[in-house]
Formats: C-alpha cells, sequence, structure tokens
C-alpha cells in the first residue's frame, strides 16, 4: 500500500512541476514578445498574448526542451531545500528576473 502511495506522490509532483514548467515559460515568452509581438513568430498576429500561447503549442521542439530543463532545474533545486514551496517561490523568482532579462534583451536589439 505505501508504494502505491509513493507513486502517485510522485506522480503528482511532477505533474505540478510540468505545469508551473509550461506556466514559467509562457511568462517568459510574454517578456519576449512584449517588446515586439513577432519577434521570431512570422505572421502570427500582433498580440503578445496570443502569441505567447502559440509559441507554447506550436514550437513543440524547442519548447519541450525548455520545459524539460525548467523541471530539471525544480528537481534540483527540490533536492537541494527538500521543501516543494521553496521551490516554488524560487522559481517564481527566477522566472520574474529572467522575464525582465529577456525583456531588456530584446528592447536593446
Amino acid at each position: 500500500m505505501k508504494v502505491k502511495y509513493k507513486i502517485f506522490k510522485f506522480l503528482r509532483l511532477n505533474f505540478l512541476f510540468l505545469w508551473l514548467s509550461i506556466v514559467s515559460l509562457y511568462i517568459i515568452q510574454i517578456g519576449v514578445m512584449l517588446t515586439d509581438p513577432t519577434y521570431g513568430t512570422g505572421d502570427w498576429g500582433r498580440s503578445a498574448w496570443t502569441n505567447g500561447i502559440q509559441f507554447v503549442i506550436n514550437q513543440t521542439t524547442s519548447a519541450g526542451i525548455n520545459v524539460l530543463v525548467l523541471m530539471i532545474l525544480m528537481w534540483l533545486i527540490t533536492l537541494i531545500s527538500n521543501r516543494v514551496p521553496v521551490t516554488i517561490i524560487v522559481m517564481a523568482v527566477l522566472t520574474a528576473i529572467v522575464t525582465v532579462a529577456e525583456y531588456q534583451l530584446i528592447n536593446v536589439r
């Protein structure tokens, strides 16, 4: 009975990290596209919000690799801190920092 509970807990944590990674990727992509909504998208439109969603859906290879890297980063933070709430807070701060950095980088270009 305990083995099933541990597997369920592991899968639940992976599912949480998957969704947090997708949301983090979307927020970072919004930071890129707020400066220029057509940056790297071609003819998707002029809205940064819809372009961010289309990036996550259409660019499956690059988005998938980014989500995988974010999930690995969350696992490393969880291994170091041994606390899931600390991982979520650290990832939220890192996402905000990367979003602002990407926005400024694209704005300078």
